[in-house]
């Protein structure tokens, strides 16, 4: 890049580029760098490039997680609207321990649910790309956005809907009935595995009202 180019706007084309050869991205990446200072600019690329692209580590997608740490702080209350921290996520993924098959995150924020059930799998020796399945939605399409990022910058793929739970809910509306009558929090339910369990516990408490103690069971037996 030269000295006093437009890198602004270099960049926005290198994410419009990016987008055409990645699905999951497309429409995601932001495209609004020329608002940033040319000579910051440079200096932040120039510090990207030195980290090496065949790191044995999740370099990008832990920088990334940090930023959206920072950013979320910086938010205050409102940073909760799509960033979790790690430290609680870990913690329900090791209760739920997702170690094969469908995960739906109804609320699922910057996707920091997804990314720690990857890593829980990978921890376990198993390829997160094959074990498990993505899904998840979110109201906010910025957050929606943010969360299509994420699964790219840890090498993970998914299928993330803009929507707004109760009235649209785009993936097994089921689930959104049952957490709605037990009074269970987004994030008790926010992330379920797919299995015959699961179908079993909708067959049986579907019909009735349903109730806060099934649906903990059901998540600690089932998933």
């Amino acid at each position: 890049m030269p000295e006093g180019g437009k890198i602004g706007a270099a960049v926005n084309e290198a994410m419009r580029d990016i987008e055409k050869h990645n699905a999951q991205v497309a429409g995601a990446l932001p495209k609004t760098y020329e608002i940033f200072d040319s000579k910051l600019l440079k200096e932040l690329l120039k510090k990207v490039s030195e980290i090496p692209v065949t790191i044995d580590y999740d370099a990008f997608g832990r920088i990334y997680e940090y930023f959206l740490g920072e950013f979320a702080r910086t938010e205050g209350q409102k940073g909760g609207e799509f960033y979790t921290p790690s430290s609680i996520v870990r913690f329900l993924v090791e209760v739920l321990e997702p170690f094969h098959g469908r995960i739906l995150d109804p609320a699922c924020g910057s996707g920091g649910m997804f990314v720690q059930s990857a890593r829980f799998v990978a921890e376990h020796q198993k390829n997160p790309s094959a074990e498990l399945s993505i899904h998840g939605q979110e109201k906010v399409e910025a957050t929606a956005h943010l969360c299509r990022m994420n699964l790219a910058v840890h090498a993970l793929e998914g299928d993330i809907k803009k929507a707004i739970t109760y009235p649209e809910a785009v993936f097994a509306s089921y689930l959104v009935r049952i957490r709605a009558r037990s009074g269970v929090s987004n994030r008790m339910l926010g992330i379920l595995l797919e299995s015959d369990c699961y179908k079993q516990f909708i067959k049986t408490n579907m019909g009735g009202a349903g109730n806060r103690k099934q649906t903990q069971l059901f998540s600690r037996r089932c998933t």
